[in-house]
């Protein structure tokens, strides 16, 4: 990806909005949640434009990486502090005992067509 408008952005801040995290699934049979969410013309259109010859405004990256700023924050204290939080937010141990934030993968069957 290659940015534009990037002298509209101080440094600090230009480093965080071009630094992408997102774990990527390359399995063409895969379509992520937010490939759902979007307009089918923007996917349709996303594939067809080769990745090194995208271009997209710095700025309006904001809300993307605050999105997935926040969405990491939440991730890290399920997986790393829930049943203190949880303890402090009033739940009783016997509740808290019963969550399971990380289980175990289920095999499930798929089907390919």
């Amino acid at each position: 990806m290659r940015y534009t408008h990037t002298s509209d952005v101080p440094l600090a801040l230009a480093v965080f909005l071009a630094s992408d995290n997102y774990d990527y699934n390359e399995d063409p049979d895969t379509i992520s949640a937010t490939t759902l969410i979007k307009p089918l013309r923007q996917t349709i259109l996303s594939a067809r434009v080769p990745q090194s010859m995208a271009t997209t405004p710095l700025p309006a990256m904001m809300k993307n990486r605050i999105g997935s700023a926040i969405h990491d924050a939440i991730e890290r204290a399920w997986k790393d502090n829930h049943q203190a939080a949880m303890l402090a937010l009033g739940y009783p141990q016997r509740v808290i005992n019963r969550i399971a934030v990380t289980p175990v993968t289920r095999n499930w069957p798929t089907t390919r067509t």
